[in-house]
């Protein structure tokens, strides 16, 4: 599967509602926002079944690497729902840039 880069916290400042995260470069995983903790989203069956489907048509032969990179989160109790390859970005897929 190989390792992928996560965005480390930097700062934070709770009064401006603002955080400042380092910068990664590929192979990395990034965007947190739709990202659930301690429990699974309680999405219908047909919405995951589409998930599921738009994730093979986005990550192509990648997709397995991604469902084990969301596997390993899980067991964090992270659920992590914005797979998508502007969030999830393999070495190959842009020669080594850093996230934007």
């Amino acid at each position: 599967m190989g390792i992928f880069a996560i965005p480390e916290l930097v700062d934070c400042d709770d009064e401006c509602l603002v955080v400042e995260m380092s910068i990664v470069s590929p192979p990395y995983l990034i965007d947190f926002g739709k990202a659930y903790l301690d429990h699974p989203p309680d999405y219908p069956s047909d919405a995951m079944a589409h998930w599921r489907q738009n994730g093979i048509e986005l990550f192509g032969d990648n997709w397995p690497t991604v469902l084990t990179v969301l596997a390993s989160l899980r067991q964090y109790g992270i659920y992590y729902m914005d797979a998508k390859p502007a969030n999830i970005c393999f070495a190959s897929e842009d020669g080594g840039g850093s996230a934007p």
